[in-house]
């Protein structure tokens, strides 16, 4: 597939591949929840004739190369074309070459600073989510940064690059490079099991539930930790694996969390893999399943 194959496709089917359905639709657009947040009113807009969308929470949009950026948190175009194609089996597969590309739609981060996570409006975000604010001052850094001219602040989880997830109430990005985070329970030597997340705020999710819930854990006495920040980054995490007797999967219970989950328990033995998103499959995600135990 290239580039121009890619901007072919219909981008309410390369949603609906991914498991997004439209919640209303006019003349010429169907109307999403974002598939970068979570939120109660529909802000994504696809413009069927054109084949872009355009994120009102956002503020971006773009074609559907851009959309896959933004999904993957990558600017590789070649990465981005396999995981249309993936997507899009209608469409043939070719060899394709591609020297260089660039977009614009990329947020770029000035006067970016980090401090200990202190704020009160940032911990009261992650408190809202059901995160002990302990363990998230423990965890986490708070990042300054300039965008557009404008300042913010968000909550920023540190990846084995040093890089930064990065969260508010209202954003959820990263400043590059993006990469997994792995956090062992012993600097010198990996333990036998390992604890595997999507995102870092189900990692704070279980360690809360941990403090709270004794029983809901594998009983990991002593276990490291591999956040993927996107289940795109799945192949960095793999070889890292390898090293564990013990693999427990605590990924989401959608579409790409189930296939995520899927590749691990397929590249190792079965006594090796625990798919422990069954204790919570009624769920979207570990985060979900805090909130409402909280809740209840």
């Amino acid at each position: 597939m290239n580039i121009v194959q890619a901007k072919q496709i219909q981008l309410e089917d390369f949603l609906a591949k991914l498991g997004y359905q439209p919640t209303k639709k006019d003349k010429n657009s169907l109307w999403y929840y974002s598939p970068f947040r979570k939120e109660s009113t529909p802000s994504f807009n696809v413009n069927i004739h054109k084949r872009v969308w355009y994120d009102h929470g956002l503020g971006k949009g773009g074609n559907i190369i851009d959309l896959a950026m933004e999904l993957y948190q990558s600017d590789d175009i070649h990465y981005m074309l396999k995981q249309i194609e993936k997507y899009a089996p209608a469409i043939p597969s070719q060899r394709y070459q591609v020297e260089s590309y660039r977009t614009d739609s990329q947020p770029t981060f000035n006067c970016v600073e980090v401090f200990p996570l202190t704020t009160p409006q940032l911990l009261s975000y992650l408190t809202s989510r059901g995160i002990d604010y302990k363990i998230a001052m423990e965890q986490c850094k708070e990042i300054h940064y300039q965008y557009n001219m404008n300042q913010y602040y968000a909550v920023a989880f540190e990846n084995i690059q040093g890089g930064y997830e990065i969260r508010n109430p209202y954003f959820k990005g990263c400043v590059s490079p993006k990469s997994i985070s792995v956090i062992m329970a012993n600097d010198e030597m990996p333990c036998d099991s390992c604890c595997v997340f999507e995102g870092f705020v189900d990692y704070l999710s279980y360690l809360t539930l941990k403090k709270q819930i004794t029983d809901f854990t594998m009983n990991e006495k002593e276990t490291d930790y591999i956040i993927l920040n996107s289940v795109s980054q799945i192949n960095k995490a793999l070889p890292m694996l390898e090293k564990y007797k013990q693999i427990n999967c605590y990924l989401d219970n959608d579409q790409s969390g189930i296939a995520a989950t899927d590749l691990i328990v397929g590249s190792f033995a079965d006594w090796q893999v625990n798919n422990v998103s069954l204790r919570y499959n009624d769920y979207n995600d570990l985060n979900d399943f805090l909130m409402r135990k909280r809740k209840g």
